[in-house]
């Protein structure tokens, strides 16, 4: 999934996915422009063209609000070697989520579509926890790593038991200072 993001270009598409994903905004095509439906005071709803989040870097910063909204911290840095531009998006508790493109604003819409997958994939396994054992469970930082990285590479237990080094059987009595 996050490999699919990564590919996303910037344009109307990935404005669209934006809007829908991080704004929860209905979206409608017409002729080919994305529009998202909006409330007017009166409690009337009207269809405005879809901000250019991806090309535009004051769109992209109202992503960046709505994210900090929900709860994240925002990093954003190039890397001069390869002229990629770095944004990320986290919680004190979670892993850094985070995204690479040519450009800021585009490397902002990446990260943002990771961070809210990553939400809607901790709010099922919550949701499922809650329904089979009546209580609900706080996922930890190791918790959320397994949620967001057993989908993008499914042998990664194994190459990290392969990489730990195996546990000791002897147990050792401190206090009388020999072994068991």
């Amino acid at each position: 999934m996050t490999e699919e993001i990564d590919n996303l270009q910037a344009g109307r598409e990935l404005d669209a996915l934006i809007a829908e994903r991080v704004f929860d905004d209905l979206v409608v095509l017409r002729g080919g422009v994305p529009y998202s439906q909006r409330p007017l005071p009166h409690n009337d709803m009207h269809f405005v063209p879809v901000e250019p989040y991806s090309t535009d870097i004051g769109s992209a910063w109202l992503v960046v609000e709505k994210l900090r909204e929900m709860g994240f911290l925002f990093g954003l840095c190039d890397q001069a070697q390869t002229k990629l531009h770095a944004a990320g998006f986290s919680t004190w508790t979670s892993v850094p989520i985070s995204a690479y493109a040519s450009t800021d604003a585009l490397a902002i819409c990446r990260a943002a579509l990771k961070a809210v997958s990553a939400l809607k994939v901790i709010a099922r396994h919550s949701e499922l926890v809650t329904k089979t054992t009546g209580y609900k469970q706080r996922l930890t930082q190791s918790a959320l790593a397994e949620r967001l990285y057993a989908d993008q590479d499914p042998d990664w237990q194994e190459r990290l038991r392969a990489a730990s080094p195996p546990k000791s059987s002897k147990i050792i009595n401190w206090q009388a200072g020999d072994e068991k």
